[in-house]
């Protein structure tokens, strides 16, 4: 029996005159689920070039578009189910030993490598294919590949028969089968790097996928450091911000106490002017009424006068007034004359010595003196009630 051809690797070169039509993932990103797998030109199919020492086994066409044209083919309605039923027949039918599989849809395993930056390795599975039976049973069987792979990517299989994986096949553009690609987020975009197709064992397969990943390891390191860069300038400007605004915040607290303070200042010169204002209408109300009082104080009578009355006034800063009055007179004109006096204190009451008594000046001011009890000569004294 002619021995069959060695699967080779392929890589596809860019044509000087045209470059592939290339899907970016990133529009992708911002979909739905559903919508992903829903949507068949979001699906990524670029080729790109892979390290010298792999051959290929055929050649993409240069500037095919690697996206699926709308209504090209029928749509697929449960992609992740597609998914599962394929796992579920590898699992009964050739091994349960076996690599990860991804359990998703294409579109999810494509973001979730991108986000976790991984490798995505892609098997695509062709019914009552022999080669694709025995790279189940055996090759995927492998304790080698199940380390590297479960390792290395993410693992993604499907079965042609089914809408989701034939939908990928038009997208890889595959024809050869068992597929195996490698698909890493390359230039800000999910990019197939590598396919393999046709039949290979376990130590060929590791082989390929270990140089096809070393080639290409360093984008996903760039990523890497590109989003450790991106994070930390984040985190700086977030530090700077909360400085910004913790520092805005202190200086807001500062100028707060400040208009405080100076309100505080305002309201306690308003209040002093007032108080003054106020003790100066008091001043001026009083000056004029020891002038209206000053007319209404009877004459002082002569010493020699029978109803004579003679009264020292004790003022409360130590000085000594005498006055004359008749025993007729009324209190209010005792009050009057020792209201009109320039020592005397503004408010005050008038009180007998001893026994102490308090002459109703305010309460009865028109009582004689007699009628008060004052007889010939009083020491009267005069306290200040605002002392």
């Amino acid at each position: 029996m002619p021995k069959r051809p060695r699967p080779k690797l392929e890589r596809t070169r860019t044509s000087k005159r045209s470059r592939p039509v290339t899907n970016d993932v990133s529009s992708e990103a911002n979909m739905s689920a559903s919508e992903r797998d829903s949507s068949s030109d979001q699906l990524l199919a670029e080729s790109e070039p892979v390290p010298d020492n792999l051959s290929t086994s055929a050649q993409t066409s240069q500037g095919d578009s690697v996206s699926e044209q709308d209504g090209a083919l029928e749509e697929v309605t449960d992609p992740v189910g597609d998914v599962l039923k394929f796992v579920d027949m590898v699992n009964e039918t050739f091994t349960r030993v076996h690599p990860v599989f991804y359990q998703g849809s294409y579109s999810q395993a494509l973001n979730d490598a991108k986000q976790e930056l991984r490798f995505l390795v892609v098997y695509l599975h062709q019914d009552n294919n022999q080669d694709c039976i025995k790279f189940c049973r055996e090759t995927l069987a492998d304790r080698s590949v199940i380390e590297y792979i479960n390792g290395h990517s993410l693992f993604w299989v499907c079965n042609t028969s089914s809408g989701e994986g034939d939908r990928v096949c038009h997208t890889l553009k595959t024809s050869i089968y068992p597929f195996v690609g490698v698909i890493v987020y390359k230039e800000s975009r999910m990019t197939l790097v590598a396919r393999m197709e046709g039949p290979t064992n376990a130590e060929e397969l590791v082989n390929r996928l270990t140089a096809v990943i070393s080639a290409n390891d360093s984008y996903l390191e760039n990523a890497r450091q590109e989003r450790i860069s991106r994070s930390l300038t984040q985190r700086i400007r977030r530090e700077q911000d909360a400085a910004y605004l913790e520092s805005l915040r202190v200086d807001q607290e500062k100028e707060r106490r400040k208009n405080e303070e100076e309100e505080r200042k305002q309201n306690a010169l308003r209040e002093e002017k007032a108080r003054e204002q106020a003790e100066q209408e008091k001043r001026e109300a009083i000056k004029r009424a020891k002038i209206d009082m000053a007319s209404e104080i009877p004459p002082e009578p002569e010493a020699a006068h029978p109803d004579c009355l003679s009264v020292v006034f004790k003022l409360p800063s130590g000085e000594r007034i005498e006055r004359r009055f008749l025993k007729t007179h009324k209190l209010k004109d005792v009050y009057n004359f020792v209201f009109c006096h320039p020592s005397s204190p503004d408010v005050f009451e008038i009180a007998t010595n001893f026994p102490k008594r308090v002459l109703e000046t305010t309460t009865a001011p028109e009582q004689t003196l007699i009628d008060a009890g004052l007889r010939g000569s009083q020491v009267l004294f005069v306290y200040d009630l605002e002392a």
